[in-house]
């Protein structure tokens, strides 16, 4: 189970990364999503957190991003083939605004739409220096407009970050 996992690593210092992709069988998404924020909100050691395949919604998102916002060690977030859509894409978007230490982040084969890249966009553009790797491919962006906007506005700011479309 993932709690005795999340409790064990608010109270150990040493552990980097934690890979808890596809290991938790029809759980309760909120449930995790409600432990791992609290863990991202008191760890200062983490440093890699992959998340795939956890069933996370939006709500869970939103909590993650929220408690990441005070986070100053995690640098690599894998949150992709969960469930998440333009709104969980625009509250990871609100963190990219006052986030200064996650320098990857992985969101594929989600169901972001072309709000939540546009969203996330706009923050990168507002001054994110920190993120380098953003990866939204095998998504439901489809608009041409959608991507033209997010490269012109990134690259009007010269913010280049590497960006997987996909």
């Amino acid at each position: 189970s993932f709690i005795p996992i999340c409790t064990v690593l608010h109270k150990n210092t040493s552990i980097k990364q934690l890979d808890v992709s596809r290991t938790i069988p029809h759980s309760d998404e909120q449930v995790i999503a409600n432990h791992f924020s609290k863990l991202l909100a008191q760890t200062s050691t983490l440093a890699v957190l992959k998340l795939s395949k956890c069933d996370i919604t939006d709500t869970g998102a939103s909590s993650i991003a929220f408690y990441l916002r005070d986070n100053t060690s995690l640098k690599y977030l894998d949150i992709s083939c969960n469930h998440l859509s333009s709104d969980g894409a625009i509250a990871f978007a609100e963190l990219l605004q006052v986030n200064t230490c996650l320098e990857e982040l992985f969101m594929c084969s989600n169901d972001i739409r072309d709000t939540g890249l546009m969203a996330i966009s706009e923050a990168l553009a507002c001054g994110n220096s920190t993120l380098k790797k953003l990866w939204v491919c095998n998504n439901s962006i489809t608009g041409k407009r959608a991507l033209n906007f997010s490269c012109c506005t990134l690259y009007e700011q010269n913010f280049n970050p590497h960006l997987y479309l996909g």
